[in-house]
Parts: structure tokens; C-alpha cells; sequence
């Protein structure tokens, strides 16, 4: 995968500059504070508790996958602008889920209990 002209991985393990990435397919794994804010940071720039949706230009496609539920040490505040991104559609969340496959542009869900293909979606990072 290139960004901003240079090879990068695919798998990325933590999000320093969301600004970075613009008009991509992203999943976020994971359902604690961190994966939480991750996918907000990648559709909308929060301002304390405030969240304003990235311009239509820049706003990526973002699918967050949580293996069971969020954690319970979530923040409220991380999770009413997760909520909020959710009611905006500007983010999708899939619990019990995880990923099956990773191929170059797409990624392969399943449903973690019972490991049955979910959906197919376009990809670029995970």
C-alpha cells in the first residue's frame, strides 16, 4: 500500500496521524479506548467532547471490528462520539467479529464464534 507517495504496511499497530490518511478503506480491530478513538480520529476531528465530520474529501471508510463487546474501561465520552459517528453514518462497528483473510485490496470478515464468512469488504489498512 503507498501512502502520501511512500510503501507502507498494510497492518498498522498504532494511529499517530490520522491526517495522513484520507479517502481509504480502514479496519480498526479492537474495542477498548484506544481502537475507539482510532476510528473516530479516521471520520471526524474531535475537539474535546465536540466532533465535526471530516469534508467529504478526506473522510475515510472506516469498519471497526470488535471480537465480543467494547471493554468496560471504555470512556463514556469515547463512546458517546462513537455513537455519534454511528448515528452520522460516518462508521460501521461489527461485534463479534474478526478477520478471516486479508487480501491486497479487501479483507474477509467472519463472525467469531461460529467462524462464518460475514461480508467482503474493500481495504487498505487494517
Amino acid at each position: 500500500v503507498t501512502l502520501n507517495g511512500k510503501p507502507e504496511n498494510k497492518v498498522i499497530y498504532s494511529l499517530s496521524n490520522p491526517d495522513a490518511y484520507k479517502n481509504r478503506n480502514i479496519i480498526i480491530v479492537g474495542g477498548g479506548n484506544s481502537a475507539v478513538e482510532a476510528a473516530v480520529d479516521l471520520v471526524a476531528k474531535r475537539d474535546g467532547s465536540n466532533i465535526t465530520p471530516r469534508p467529504d474529501g478526506e473522510r475515510n471508510n472506516v469498519t471497526l471490528l470488535v471480537r465480543s463487546y467494547l471493554a468496560t474501561n471504555v470512556k463514556f465520552g469515547n463512546k458517546l462520539q462513537l455513537y455519534q459517528c454511528l448515528d452520522d453514518g460516518l462508521l460501521k462497528v461489527r461485534f463479534g467479529a474478526a478477520i478471516k483473510e486479508m487480501r491486497e485490496r479487501e479483507a474477509v470478515i467472519m463472525e467469531t464464534q461460529s467462524k462464518a464468512v460475514i461480508e467482503t469488504i474493500p481495504n487498505d489498512y487494517v
